[in-house]
């Protein structure tokens, strides 16, 4: 294959082994903007939340062409209704490298902003306890946006189904079954030893019962969906909540970054950095690289082919792996 060498992907050039970035043939093309602001994070890795805040609205308004937050948000939805249905899962694996709180809430005051009903709203993630040590406080009342784990008293996964991935039956959390109409998907950007990143696209492996309740669906089809590096069962359980819940909003967290040890080690460096895509295949393909050339600077051997699901999810038609089709946009406060 030819390598893909775009000017801010050039140390690429020396790994033409590459085989996750090797083109899908598709038609699909993606937007991905990358806005960042220097001044977000401080000493020790402290977020500045209010200019954390600001970024993160000033990039939504970018991202959609749209002078307020109100229509930026109303232009995500195919048919803008008050009465919707909006779910946010976040990533909080690890407490020292999560989706920050303050950019779900402040996606969440946005979603307000344009009209939203507060308790149509949720920001989840697979357990109460990950929540709670990454900064986040549990919300369960009426009127107020929800913060609430799978494992909330009256939510629980949607035992009434399962759904198959690559032959393994799952149960997806009945926040995305029952209580949503369209989605949001906050990942972050950090190293997985297994599958060599984990953002967007490995979000949802948080929607489904794995170690936290092992009898759902069995130990040894647990196994099953964490061979070959999560592939293709990450790229088809994306698909299967894709057709179920419709994702309007990509977002990775670059706020902090990891290049090694991930998914649970602390954060290595400072990005400072919010991406915005409709893609989720190209978020984390960007996702990739920014972690890679990290891992080259410091002599790390590099991920090679174990991030081999960002290419099956282009075969998918979740979105793309080429970087000649996306529309790259960056900003900078």
């Amino acid at each position: 294959m030819t390598p893909i060498v775009l000017p801010d992907m050039y140390f690429l050039k020396d790994y033409s082994d590459y085989r996750f970035i090797e083109p899908v043939k598709n038609q699909k093309y993606a937007k991905v903007l990358s806005y960042s602001d220097p001044g977000c994070v401080g000493a020790d890795f402290n977020i500045n939340d209010q200019r954390a805040a600001d970024l993160f609205r000033t990039a939504l308004m970018e991202f959609t062409g749209q002078p307020t937050v109100k229509e930026a948000v109303i232009s995500l939805f195919p048919k803008f209704r008050n009465d919707l249905r909006v779910s946010m899962k976040v990533n909080t694996a690890s407490d020292t490298i999560p989706s920050h709180p303050i950019i779900a809430d402040t996606m969440a005051n946005c979603l307000v902003e344009a009209g939203l009903q507060p308790d149509n709203i949720i920001i989840w993630e697979r357990e109460e306890g990950t929540l709670q040590s990454s900064g986040y406080q549990i919300v369960n009342e009426l009127g107020k946006v929800k913060v609430i784990g799978t494992n909330t008293p009256g939510y629980g996964y949607d035992e009434r189904r399962s759904e198959k991935v690559h032959g393994v039956s799952v149960y997806l959390s009945s926040i995305l079954t029952q209580h949503s109409d369209y989605q949001i998907n906050l990942g972050v950007m950090k190293h997985h030893w297994f599958t060599g990143a984990a953002v967007c696209m490995k979000n949802h492996y948080g929607s489904i019962p794995l170690l936290e309740k092992p009898m759902a669906i069995g130990p040894y089809d647990i196994l099953q969906l964490h061979l070959n590096a999560c592939d293709p069962y990450m790229g088809e359980l994306y698909a299967t909540i894709e057709e179920k819940v419709p994702t309007v909003l990509c977002v990775c967290d670059g706020l902090l970054g990891a290049y090694n040890n991930g998914p649970l080690g602390p954060p290595q460096w400072v990005q400072n950095e919010i991406l915005l895509s409709n893609d989720p295949v190209a978020i984390d393909t960007l996702a990739l690289y920014r972690i890679e050339k990290k891992r080259r600077e410091i002599g790390l051997p590099p991920l090679l082919n174990k991030a081999m699901f960002v290419r099956t999810g282009a075969q998918l038609d979740l979105g793309t792996n080429n970087p000649a089709n996306m529309e790259m946009i960056r900003r900078s406060l």
